[in-house]
């Protein structure tokens, strides 16, 4: 007699909750670091980063190893070989604690959860032509996995509730850039970038007892246009400096939602579908960095970038989502030393690096941010060259102590000994 009074009302309670459910719950809005649109690990993403420039703390725009440059500082590739080809795989592991529905609702966690993945990140080729240089790379910017969850309560030997989460996602970059040297000092470059990608997050509750499940499914389809420019001037032998801009731009995308109430012995199955033209207002990106070497074998790199986070908007079916958001700068250091040896017969040099990072966090909520420690190992083997870079972080600001790690493998040729 109790079950009939509770099928006439959970239809018409899910009927008139479903315009709230389009959007995070209150207790959601405070999620800062993984609101669903998050990108894994860090929100400043500039770029396609190689193994070499990771191991140096994450150098990106002032020093060019291969052609990825194109994406951060397109001005750097005058000074690449005649020809370069490259590519870069990465494994990325990151914890998560507060994210969707964990630690916001229902479900609650005593520690943090951890994600990752492993992939061919990127890949670049670029061409010399006189005082011109062209380059094309593709690669893998955001990634916006989250970690599966299955979990169910019991109670005398029944399942009474169970929830389920998938969330997986991948932001890619392409990047078609040209640059031309003014003189032996000065080189300018620019750069058309096309984002594409797709986010797709599936939560589904169950009362297996009363045989009711509720399933709120989106999917949403990426896109983006963009230019992103560079600067780099020698100052001296020894020393140069870079300067990088990514203008702001709007990254849409075509959305799907489905929520479905079904319920066993009544048929009841009451869908509620929606379609919108979701956007994210993506920030203006400006950098600039020093490459300094004072013999054959030291040099060094830092740089900085400064990240327009207080302008991020976005709206989620047709609704404006509040993201207080701040400004940061991020820092990045490093150090290499290059051994001389040979490798069999063949002359080779073996550079060796050590780097720090510090990336805050856009949250104002909570003012958080990742310390890294990073470190590489290098083959340099005629026109081929090897780089191995890590890079492990650690967060503080939010009490939960989130760590972050990183692994990349670069493998490069170039027409010229290098």
């Amino acid at each position: 007699m109790r079950k009939a009074p509770f099928r006439i009302v959970a239809p018409l309670a899910v009927a008139s909750l479903c315009v709230a459910l389009s959007v995070p719950a209150s207790g959601q809005l405070v999620l800062g670091q993984y609101e669903n649109e998050a990108p894994l690990a860090t929100w400043n993403v500039f770029g396609a980063s190689t193994a070499a420039g990771l191991g140096l703390g994450g150098i990106r725009l002032s020093r060019a190893w291969d052609a990825s440059v194109a994406s951060t500082n397109p001005a750097l590739l005058t000074a690449l070989p005649r020809s370069s080809g490259s590519l870069t795989g990465a494994y990325v592991i990151t914890a998560l604690y507060r994210f969707s529905a964990v630690n916001t609702g229902v479900l609650s966690s005593a520690s943090n959860f951890s994600t990752g993945y492993l992939a061919l990140e990127s890949g670049s080729f670029s061409y010399r032509f006189g005082d011109w240089a062209a380059a094309f790379t593709a690669g893998l910017l955001e990634s916006y996995q989250r970690p599966g969850i299955d979990q169910s309560y019991s109670a005398q030997g029944l399942v009474r509730y169970a929830l389920r989460l998938e969330q997986t996602g991948f932001l890619r970059g392409y990047t078609l850039a040209l640059a031309r040297r003014f003189g032996r000092r000065l080189s300018f470059g620019a750069g058309l970038n096309l984002v594409r990608g797709n986010l797709d997050r599936v939560l589904v509750e169950e009362w297996p007892v009363e045989g009711i499940t509720i399933a709120d499914t989106r999917a949403e389809r990426f896109e983006g246009l963009f230019l992103n420019a560079g600067l780099h001037l020698a100052l001296s032998r020894g020393l140069s400096a870079s300067l990088a801009v990514r203008a702001p731009y709007s990254k849409k995308s075509d959305a799907e939602s489905l929520l479905r109430y079904t319920a066993s012995g009544g048929d009841t199955d009451i869908r509620i579908e929606a379609e919108a033209r979701n956007s994210y207002r993506q920030p203006l990106v400006v950098g600039a960095g020093l490459d300094s070497r004072w013999s054959e074998a030291w040099s060094a790199a830092a740089e900085i970038a400064y990240f327009g986070w207080s302008r991020y908007e976005v709206r989620y079916f047709d609704e404006p989502l509040p993201r207080p958001f701040r400004d940061v700068i991020t820092a990045a250091a490093g150090v290499e030393y290059s051994l001389k040896g040979r490798l069999g017969a063949r002359p080779a040099r073996f550079p060796i690096r050590l780097g720090l990072a510090y990336d805050p966090q856009p949250m104002d909520n909570a003012h958080s941010s990742y310390l890294s420690l990073a470190f590489g190992l290098g083959l340099r083997l005629g026109s081929l060259a090897a780089d191995l870079g890590g890079r492990v972080g650690r967060e503080s600001g939010s009490g939960n102590s989130l760590k972050t790690g990183r692994v990349a493998l670069s493998v490069s040729w170039f027409s010229d000994d290098r």
